[in-house]
């Protein structure tokens, strides 16, 4: 389901959108709320298998990809991988409850943007997000 930006700000990705993945509904919805208001389009996948099919069907429109680690269906650290066969160049950030130690090392010699530790608090992911992920747009 891809939604619109309610706010009036420009896309910092230049049009592209922001995948969300997460098997956790209040999580999806609240990432996706907040992103809208950063003025992000966005994209929800509720589990792997579907996040790594939602950015397959569009890899170039995907401008960065919010990915939780922990999910039943597919190990997150799978759909990494698999979205780094498709574009080894889309931003990813991590959200974990695991400890960042953990994610650098489960990690180690992989190409991932950013860290999130769960739980956080929105002004973390706001943060993450505008010094990340934000493209100047020409």
């Amino acid at each position: 389901m891809e939604s619109r930006s309610r706010g009036s700000t420009r896309n910092p990705l230049g049009g592209n959108t922001f995948l969300v993945i997460d098997d956790e509904e209040s999580m999806l919805e609240v990432v996706k709320y907040f992103l809208e208001l950063e003025g992000f389009n966005v994209v929800t996948a509720s589990n792997g298998q579907d996040g790594i099919a939602r950015f397959r069907e569009n890899p170039g429109g995907i401008g960065a990809v919010f990915l939780d680690l922990s999910m039943p269906d597919l190990a997150g650290e799978k759909v990494f991988l698999d979205i780094r066969k498709m574009r080894h160049d889309v931003p990813i950030l991590i959200a974990s409850g695991h400890s960042k130690a953990h994610v650098v090392e489960q990690f180690k010699g992989q190409q991932y943007t950013d860290f999130l530790q769960k739980p956080f608090e929105i002004e973390e992911l706001i943060k993450k997000v505008g010094s990340r992920f934000k493209k100047s747009s020409v």
